[in-house]
């Protein structure tokens, strides 16, 4: 246990609070959506592994483009 805990510590510094937050938050945001979705429509399990693919590439697309255009790597009307 003592080990796993010493584990955790060490991954602190190699990523800073608010993307540890960011990331968490839009995988609840994935979740949430999804599970409002299978709960409202029924669909195959086929169908919401596919949609499911689909939100998390739409999601972490948007994310993707905002950090690039943030950091300047990507031209503001691309």
């Amino acid at each position: 246990m003592k080990q796993t805990l010493v584990r955790l510590i060490s991954y602190r510094p190699s990523m800073p609070f608010f993307a540890m937050l960011g990331l968490i938050t839009l995988q609840v945001s994935e979740d949430i959506v999804l599970l409002s979705i299978g709960r409202f429509v029924s669909l195959p399990l086929i169908a919401m592994y596919g949609l499911g693919l689909a939100v998390s590439w739409v999601l972490m697309g948007l994310v993707i483009n905002r950090l690039l255009r943030r950091l300047g790597i990507m031209p503001p009307h691309a």
